[in-house]
């Protein structure tokens, strides 16, 4: 495992902060040259997440930027030291008809949430970034910020900032996403759920344990990486994910995303494979991140011969017990509120869009397509069918 060293920044005053210059990084060589900086904000920040760090954003980049354009800002204090960090792409896309321009966050569904990393004061550095954005980006319609977590200072002051410039804004909620706080003990915990998943969890645990010996092992670097990365994607793919073709290796960008981002998290100390094993044989996968004191749970799959054991649930439930013997703060689920996460925790994420529209013809018909025309018939056409949970959540 390789750490890179950084020096440790000291905390900007509101005016120094005031007198920012906001740098743009438009190339994947601009990009990998940042890393210091980026790291070293990233520890000064105390980003509670791996979603906004260099390595997560340079996979994502390489794999997922396609036609779009790398606009990356980041604010310098007057000694150039990085003060606050957005990534960002721009690119045309067809929206109800009309050719829009658009920026967005370098986001896509394989980022659970994605934020701004800033150390304070946020006001004066969202307000340095927004003016970058208006008038330093080229013409755009539409500002897309998506699965921003409760709390964010975008969603505090971009806001403000922006509707004073006379710019819309709007806002959709996000996902909810179920988390475990690791408090007090393993024992105290099962305790605090209900009967009915302790005796779940309990009785899958029973089940596999009577077909052999049941053991929960973590893969976390880099010997063994690749052949442990195509076990685990075999097992993602091998219940519906593979057949749905939303399994990670059902498209190949996708899969070397995953591969790059296994590869730059092992070399941090990041990596968490967990793998169930029955008898030596890996029969559960979850491909997670331990950052800061957190698990982040990312892709989860299962061998579906052992589907009437819910070896998913089994593989959660033991590597939260695995989290809090070792002492860890949290266990993030990611992803929206199913039942199956639910059961393990009472707690949730929030998360927000936001969206700014350029005060313009093109821009304002967009907003009122996807923000009222759209919506309406959306509730025109609804039915509860289309609501229902789907029940594969429950064959885990």
């Amino acid at each position: 495992m390789t750490v890179e060293a950084v020096q440790p920044l000291a905390p900007p005053s509101l005016a120094a902060a005031a007198r920012v210059d906001v740098e743009l990084v438009a190339s994947g060589e601009e990009l990998a040259a940042l890393a210091g900086d980026w790291r070293a904000l990233a520890d000064a920040a105390g980003a509670p997440d791996p979603f906004t760090s260099h390595e997560w954003s340079t996979a994502w980049w390489q794999c997922f930027g396609g036609d779009s354009a790398l606009r990356v800002l980041v604010a310098r204090d007057v000694a150039s030291r990085p003060l606050a960090l957005l990534p960002l792409a721009a690119e045309r896309r067809r929206m109800y008809g009309f050719a829009v321009s658009s920026l967005s966050s370098t986001w896509n569904p394989h980022t659970p949430r994605l934020d701004l990393l800033a150390r304070a004061p946020a006001e004066a550095l969202c307000r340095a970034l927004w003016s970058r954005i208006e008038s330093g980006l080229g013409e755009w319609d539409l500002l897309e910020l998506p699965q921003l977590p409760a709390g964010s200072p975008l969603l505090e002051w971009l806001p403000v900032i922006a509707s004073a410039r006379g710019y819309q804004v709007e806002t959709r909620p996000g996902s909810r996403s179920p988390w475990v706080p690791l408090d007090g003990s393993w024992e105290d915990y099962l305790e605090g759920r209900s009967h009915r998943h302790r005796d779940k969890l309990r009785r899958c645990l029973r089940r596999l344990e009577g077909l052999g010996r049941l053991r929960l092992e973590v893969v976390d670097g880099e010997p063994g990486l690749d052949a442990a990365l195509d076990e685990g994607f075999r097992l993602e793919a091998a219940a519906w994910k593979g057949a749905a073709g939303t399994a990670i290796i059902s498209r190949p960008e996708v899969e070397s995303f995953y591969r790059l981002l296994a590869r730059s998290a092992a070399e941090r100390g990041w990596l968490e494979l967990h793998f169930l094993e029955l008898d030596g044989r890996r029969i559960a996968f979850d491909f997670a991140l331990r950052y800061r004191d957190t698990v982040f749970s990312l892709k989860l799959g299962y061998d579906p011969a052992y589907a009437r054991c819910s070896p998913g649930i089994a593989l959660i439930g033991l590597a939260i017990r695995n989290a809090f013997e070792r002492g860890l703060r949290a266990y993030d689920l990611l992803g929206e509120s199913e039942r199956w996460k639910l059961s393990f925790t009472d707690q949730v994420r929030e998360h927000t869009w936001l969206y700014v529209f350029r005060p313009a013809a093109r821009a304002r018909l967009v907003q009122l397509m996807k923000f009222r025309v759209a919506p309406h018939l959306r509730g025109r056409l609804w039915t509860h069918s289309a609501d229902t949970p789907s029940e594969r959540e429950n064959d885990l």
